[in-house]
């Protein structure tokens, strides 16, 4: 099965990466663009000695989710807002980015 993991760098994402290797799938994690910094740290030590493509792209843009989901026969949405000291949000907030990350999701699942 080729699997596509939306938010495979974190907790939840990276577990189900390893059960989904362990099972014999062709797994693709979505990661985001990040040059340098915690995130592009994170990225790197979640996914750390597992064969996994990488596809660049982010939940914002339904585009880069679209050449993402080329090809894969199951997309598992394991990512979501995680606030950090920088840019807390309100919950309101937080809540309509998802929604609206939700809906480019199966945009692009649909494509």
């Amino acid at each position: 099965m080729k699997a596509l993991v939306l938010g495979g760098t974190g907790l939840l994402g990276a577990n189900l990466v390893r059960a989904l290797l362990n099972r014999g799938d062709h797994v693709r994690v979505l990661v985001r663009s990040v040059k340098s910094g915690v995130q592009a740290t994170r990225h790197h030590l979640a996914l750390q000695g597992l064969e996994v493509e990488r596809a660049q792209g982010d939940l914002g843009d339904v585009d880069t989710l679209t050449r993402a989901c080329d090809g894969a026969q199951v997309v598992y949405h394991c990512a979501g807002y995680y606030p950090n000291p920088e840019r807390v949000v309100s919950a309101e907030r937080a809540t309509a980015q998802a929604l609206e990350e939700t809906r480019h999701v199966l945009t692009a699942v649909q494509r």
